[in-house]
């Protein structure tokens, strides 16, 4: 009641972390959020008929494009200095069709691990500088598929990344008091933006 009053957040703190409250931000502005980070994701599939046979042998490209965004829904703290938006933490996890029988991969930026009995690519990429000089990071699979009268489904990749010192909602913190205490504690509040699950699918 009272921070719906005053906006104050009264509490005595335990011992280590621990979360203190949650907020969300509206539906309008969850439906208008602009990520910092720009994908493109694409899923080609291919069938051929095999000589002399009626089965069809079908293989597909699977191509991921992603950069930095200029412009974002994000909210900068002021603290926070001149200069390009770092994103940090970005890494892509993949999972491949069930009917997939071998998978080659190629990436221009980062490290990737595919785990086979999974079907599931993970790509670090690390960070990622809005930089319009610096090229987009790709991530190309090639994909043989087992014979199968299933429809291969087009995947849906997952995105992680995190943003230090912004917010989607721009909820800040004007000041932190502490008492009961005989010595003088730092005092700091530092926000950071995490992805949560955040989804991509191909076309």
């Amino acid at each position: 009641a009272r921070f719906e009053n005053d906006q104050v957040v009264s509490f005595v703190p335990p011992d280590g972390n621990f979360e203190l409250m949650r907020y969300s931000i509206t539906p309008e502005k969850k439906s208008f959020f602009s990520p910092p980070i720009e994908v493109n994701a694409q899923w080609n599939v291919n069938a051929t008929a095999a000589a002399g046979s009626a089965s069809a042998e079908s293989s597909a490209v699977l191509m991921t494009h992603l950069r930095a965004r200029s412009l974002s829904s994000l909210v900068m703290s002021s603290s926070r200095k001149g200069g390009s938006v770092e994103i940090e933490d970005v890494a892509v996890t993949i999972p491949f069709p069930k009917q997939a029988r071998t998978v080659s991969i190629q990436v221009t930026h980062g490290t990737f691990v595919y785990d086979e009995a999974g079907k599931v690519a993970k790509w670090t990429i690390g960070k990622l500088l809005d930089d319009v000089t610096m090229r987009r990071c790709q991530f190309v699979a090639n994909i043989k598929f087992n014979a199968s009268e299933e429809t291969v489904a087009a995947p849906s990749l997952s995105l992680h990344w995190k943003v230090p010192l912004s917010s989607v909602s721009g909820l800040s913190v004007s000041g932190l008091t502490v008492r009961g205490e005989g010595y003088r504690p730092y005092k700091g509040v530092r926000n950071i933006t995490k992805s949560g699950l955040f989804q991509v699918r191909y076309s």
